[in-house]
Parts: C-alpha cells; structure tokens; sequence
C-alpha cells in the first residue's frame, strides 16, 4: 500500500494545493503520501513556505 501511494504522488507534491482535484481524491493523497515519509513532507512544506513568500 506504501509504495502504490507514494508512486502517484509526484505531481499532487508539486501542484498548488489549492489546483487538487476533489474528483481524483487528490487532497487525500496528498496526506497519504505526507504522513508515510516525513523528510518528503517536510520538503513539501518548505516548498509550499517558499511559494507563500513568492505569492
């Protein structure tokens, strides 16, 4: 189950998460995919810091 869900993550972990599809149950995913890796959610984290100070 890990791995199916860290496969499909690559392009939900760069989107904007306001862009998430609620078809695709992308938001889901997302948290998925952050609570099983924690260096990859706290790379996620800086990335979408550093897109709020871009924004």
């Amino acid at each position: 189950m890990r791995k199916k869900v860290l496969k499909g993550s690559r392009w939900i972990l760069m989107k904007n998460p306001d862009n998430l599809s609620k078809e695709r149950d992308e938001q889901e995913l997302l948290k998925e995919a952050l609570r099983l890796n924690e260096p990859l959610a706290t790379a996620y984290y800086m990335k979408e810091d550093l897109r709020q100070i871009w924004e």
